[in-house]
């Protein structure tokens, strides 16, 4: 990358990230610039700047780099207010990870090297993939999504399907409407989804996985209040993180943004360590109807740790294809492998901005 200088947009942890990165490169990093109103001077000695306080001397000639990684501007709308403000030479993540994905660490469904979707065309794992999607808008989505995250599709970027996220007309179409659903949620954060499952359907049993220990507190008073809301509900919270064999991992970041790591990621965020294991030796003869993972970049090993689970069950299985540049095809084709025998249909549904909360939808058919 020949660059000397640049303009960091954002102020957020990425932002911040994208900025150490440059400067561990030699690449000046002259300003960090927000859209809206700026609640600090100065970041790490970096001064932050608004559009209209930004002096005229750096915005002629700088390169603008887009700090910017979440599902709530879309790269699309971006680009415009790039334009607007007069930048011309913006640099996007899919084109500066290449660059510095060793300094930047793991950052979601970016990728050093990304492949298009004309590539990914001659990999035959593609081939299978598309060969069990059950409708265009999954082919669709799988396509330009590929296209999106090599720098080939930015106007993707604002795509959303019309389809809610998780209970939709797909998902509790495919069940038994004369008993209450068994819901198992991996990664359950403060209890939202089993919150969301309740508003529209009687929920029986429900086993809740959640290993960050502030998100573990908040969902136990969510469960008090949903149980009494709800006297046929019997949930059950469980303080581990679900993997494909045991092992300790530290978990890094709260909240929202808590993901497991088998190392000290390279953003510095405060860490904890948690204990993973697999979900089938813990849960050994319980049955669901909805399976939903969303479990921050462990996902994959989480649904090769409850292949029997699964395999009993025959359930709707939710899963996010985001948090690795390769979920999308991986986690779509182990599930494939694992329900080998069963007659399931496969959706992809797009439910955020930037192709975050991208969805497989497995259904029983």
């Amino acid at each position: 990358m020949n660059l000397k200088s640049v303009l960091v947009f954002g102020a957020g942890l990425h932002a911040k990230k994208l900025a150490k990165a440059f400067q561990s490169k030699g690449i000046d990093v002259l300003a960090f610039v927000v859209s809206g109103e700026c609640h600090e001077k100065a970041i790490n000695s970096i001064a932050v700047h608004s559009f209209l306080s930004l002096p005229v001397e750096l915005k002629k000639k700088a390169v603008v780099a887009c700090g910017v990684f979440n599902h709530r501007d879309s790269y699309k709308s971006l680009a415009v207010l790039f334009e607007q403000q007069g930048f011309n030479d913006v640099v996007w993540p899919w084109e500066y990870y290449h660059y510095l994905h060793e300094e930047m660490g793991w950052c979601y469904w970016l990728e050093a090297s990304p492949k298009t979707h004309e590539d990914w065309k001659k990999d035959h794992r593609y081939a299978e993939l598309v060969s069990i999607l059950s409708d265009d808008e999954s082919k669709l989505i799988l396509q330009r999504t590929l296209d999106f995250r090599s720098g080939i599709d930015i106007d993707f970027s604002s795509y959303q399907s019309d389809h809610c996220q998780y209970f939709n007309d797909l998902t509790l179409g495919s069940l038994s409407k004369d008993k209450p659903i068994r819901f198992l949620d991996v990664g359950a954060y403060d209890g939202d989804t089993l919150k969301d499952l309740l508003a529209k359907c009687p929920v029986s049993d429900a086993v809740l996985i959640e290993p960050d220990n502030l998100n573990f507190q908040r969902l136990v008073c969510s469960l008090k209040t949903m149980s009494s809301n709800y006297p046929g509900l019997r949930p059950c919270a469980l303080p581990v993180g679900a993997g494909s064999e045991y092992g300790t991992f530290t978990i890094s970041g709260s909240g929202d943004a808590a993901s497991l790591h088998g190392e000290v990621p390279a953003d510095n965020r405060p860490t904890d360590m948690v204990r993973v294991l697999p979900l089938d030796d813990i849960l050994p003869a319980a049955c669901f109807d909805i399976i939903k993972v969303d479990v921050e970049g462990h996902d994959l090993p989480a649904l090769q740790g409850m292949k029997e689970i699964i395999c009993r069950s025959k359930p709707a299985l939710l899963m996010s294809l985001y948090h690795r540049p390769q979920d999308i095809i991986d986690i779509p084709l182990a599930a494939r492998e694992i329900l080998e025998g069963h007659d399931y249909k496969f959706y992809l549904r797009q439910h955020l901005n930037n192709t975050f909360e991208s969805v497989m939808y497995a259904l029983p058919a």
